[in-house]
């Protein structure tokens, strides 16, 4: 369970392969145009704010969000930016 501009949300733990703080020195945020990535044990990830999709208000930058790796079933892994990791 995630939490999003005080919203919840769950997440399969079976899609979930690691959670990771953006203060981390393990992630470097990159942005390259309008995309932003996370660059993760040796991987640029594309980085999605979970807000956004949502269509919700921005909450915390990206360097103080909490990310969750997520792997779909196809095989992407993406960074999914969160305000926080509830359990």
């Amino acid at each position: 369970t995630v939490s999003c501009n005080g919203c919840r949300f769950a997440i399969p733990r079976s899609y979930i392969e690691e959670i990771a703080r953006g203060s981390s020195s393990a992630i470097v945020l990159e942005t390259l145009g309008d995309a932003a990535f996370a660059v993760f044990r040796q991987a640029r990830i594309p980085a999605i704010r979970l807000a956004t999709v949502l269509g919700l208000e921005d909450g915390r930058p990206l360097d103080q969000s909490t990310f969750v790796f997520v792997r779909l079933a196809r095989g992407d892994l993406y960074a999914l930016a969160v305000d926080r990791v509830l359990d």
